[in-house]
């Protein structure tokens, strides 16, 4: 029998280990690609069924597994309470860290942890950030028959706002105003969701409310801003958006450099409306396969379309563009956060509102 030559089988080693390497690399990646196949995603909505953000998470997950490799069937859980640590807790401890279980999540829970709330257990700048489907504003508005109408108004006179508990933005940003402004919001608290705090006002128990997204609003009352059956007096933002240009924003209104820095704390999760988030642990290319998945639901024509009809405006953004915010609140001056923390006190009613 003939043989090669030595050098000719020495010539083809080259080429088998570049070949087995590639097999070698390709084995990782298929595997990462086939993981959801044939598996469910369980998804923690941090508020009850049909509340807005219950509504719009089941939207997404509606659309969300087609755009993941292997198609997985994603099935909501809700776990409200807490203002979503509830949720945020279940998901960060006893939850499985293998990307079968991610959370949507409200805005304001993220700073929980920030605030020394010890009832947050969880470490946000440990949580893997997916995308937010929606960035939004807070609104302080009253009704049409009200004599509230401006700021001015509500400074020489008491508002009754409706709120939901202590720790919410009804409650909160109404605080948040009132120490800011000088105004004379007053939270009624207990009301259990937007729809109630609609309701309460169409019967005259309230005058208004305030922290109210204004994709929240929409969704209870479309009707509310089809027909300005509402007066609209602030926008709890840093700058008047392009929504509401003609209504004045909160951060134009404080001039204080302290007073702006505390604000900027307290109000600069607006891109964070829906957010989706998986718990840490999670292997970084499953969380680049959900954050992917993620983006192009919210491209997709079909999602758009249906959330569209639903009265929600879709404004995603990027889980690495979550996680950078998340990551620059947690660097805000000690000094900024401790006043929010005494104003959250005053909300909570552990300690008095200053006398201006």
């Amino acid at each position: 029998m003939a043989h090669r030559p030595a050098y000719r089988r020495l010539a083809g080693l080259p080429a088998l280990a570049a070949f087995a390497a590639t097999i070698a690399v390709a084995q990782p990646v298929r595997a990462q690609s086939d993981f959801y196949a044939h598996k469910q995603i369980s998804v923690i909505i941090s508020h009850a069924a049909g509340s807005p953000y219950d509504s719009f998470a089941r939207l997404v997950i509606r659309h969300y597994g087609k755009h993941i490799a292997g198609n997985p069937t994603l099935v909501p859980q809700n776990m409200p309470g807490a203002v979503g640590m509830i949720a945020l807790n279940t998901l960060y401890n006893p939850a499985p860290r293998d990307g079968t279980t991610i959370a949507q999540a409200g805005k304001s829970v993220v700073l929980e942890p920030l605030f020394g709330n010890e009832l947050a257990r969880f470490d946000p700048l440990k949580l893997n950030w997916i995308g937010s489907g929606q960035a939004d504003v807070s609104l302080c508005f009253s009704r049409l028959d009200s004599p509230i109408k401006t700021i001015e108004d509500a400074r020489r006179q008491q508002v009754l706002v409706g709120a939901t508990g202590p720790t919410g933005d009804s409650s909160f940003i109404s605080h948040l105003v009132n120490q800011l402004l000088g105004t004379k919001l007053k939270p009624v608290l207990g009301y259990p969701d937007t729809p109630n705090v609609a309701l309460a006002m169409e019967r005259g128990e309230l005058d208004g409310g305030c922290g109210y997204t204004s994709t929240t609003l929409r969704a209870a009352r479309p009707q509310w801003f089809e027909g300005k059956a509402i007066n609209i007096f602030l926008q709890a933002s840093l700058k008047r958006t392009s929504s509401f240009p003609d209504i004045p924003a909160l951060g134009e209104l404080v001039t204080d450099k302290k007073d702006r820095e505390a604000l900027e704390v307290a109000i600069s999760t607006d891109p964070l409306v829906r957010t989706f988030v998986a718990p840490p642990g999670v292997p970084a290319e499953r969380v680049e396969m959900l954050r992917s998945a993620f983006m192009a639901t919210m491209r997709d024509p079909d999602f758009v379309a249906e959330a569209t009809k639903s009265q929600f405006d879709v404004t995603a953004t990027s889980g690495a563009d979550v996680k950078a915010l998340v990551e620059k609140l947690y660097a805000s001056p000690q000094d900024a956060v401790q006043r929010i923390i005494e104003i959250r006190k005053i909300a909570s009613g552990t300690a008095p509102a200053p006398t201006r």
